[in-house]
């Protein structure tokens, strides 16, 4: 592949893309580490897959945790910028910038959260090269599972 590279570009990986900051990869907590008993009516908002849809960050019915449980999970934490990206639904590998005049989530389970290293470009770049065809046929390539398909 890096053959098929323009000049002056490089091959990388997703963990060398991102920020060098801690937990600017990584994916939502494990289900025990936040239940729906965990959920509050306002706080630190979720982030649910049914938010991260065809490159548009939303949806109703939103959900939230206290601060002192978003601070117990804040590996999971999203920042405005980040690259959001679904583990599974339909498509697995969907994605969506989180948006800039959003305030800091929490990732839900099955929620892959990007945060981008400056000097590697835009992160919106990255969102576009998740939806690539190539990209997708990959992620696809991994995505296992009968009732839940997952990456």
């Amino acid at each position: 592949m890096t053959g098929d590279l323009p000049k002056d570009w490089a091959a990388a990986t997703p963990p060398e893309l991102a920020a060098d900051v801690p937990y600017s990869l990584g994916i939502g907590p494990f289900g025990s580490n936040l239940k729906v008993s965990d959920y509050r009516a306002e706080g630190v908002p979720l982030i649910f897959v049914r938010n991260i849809r065809s490159e548009v960050f939303g949806g109703s019915d939103s959900k939230f945790v206290s601060a002192a449980k978003a601070a117990e999970l804040r590996p999971h934490w999203a920042e405005p910028g980040d690259v959001l990206i679904t583990k599974m639904g339909d498509p697995p590998g969907d994605s969506t910038l989180y948006p800039l005049s959003a305030p800091s989530a929490v990732v839900t389970a099955d929620c892959i959260k990007w945060r981008i290293h400056p000097a590697a470009g835009p992160p919106k770049y990255f969102v576009y090269a998740v939806r690539n065809v190539e990209v997708q046929q990959q992620i696809h390539g991994i995505t296992k599972g009968v009732a839940q398909r997952k990456v």
